[in-house]
């Protein structure tokens, strides 16, 4: 599991529990019980620029749009 956000990351390693996200490291623990290595690690925002745009391009686009036939362009150039 990799994140760019280090207060996620630190609070995944911890065990700690914040209320702000509480419903997430709830998702990212029910994970770790199905799952017997599940190791996290922090990575720079940088290094995780391809999946943001990812994100970003699938929220503005329609659900319908067929992946393994249309690639977009970022994708297809990396």
């Amino acid at each position: 599991f990799k994140t760019d956000c280090q207060e996620l990351y630190q609070a995944i390693k911890s065990n700690s529990n914040m209320a702000e996200i509480t419903s997430i490291l709830q998702d990212i623990n029910s994970l770790k019980q199905g799952v017997q290595e599940l190791g996290v690690t922090w990575v720079p925002r940088q290094a995780n620029a391809l999946a943001h745009q990812f994100a970003i391009y699938q929220r503005v686009m329609s659900s319908n749009v067929l992946w393994n036939q249309n690639l977009p362009t970022m994708i297809e150039n990396k």
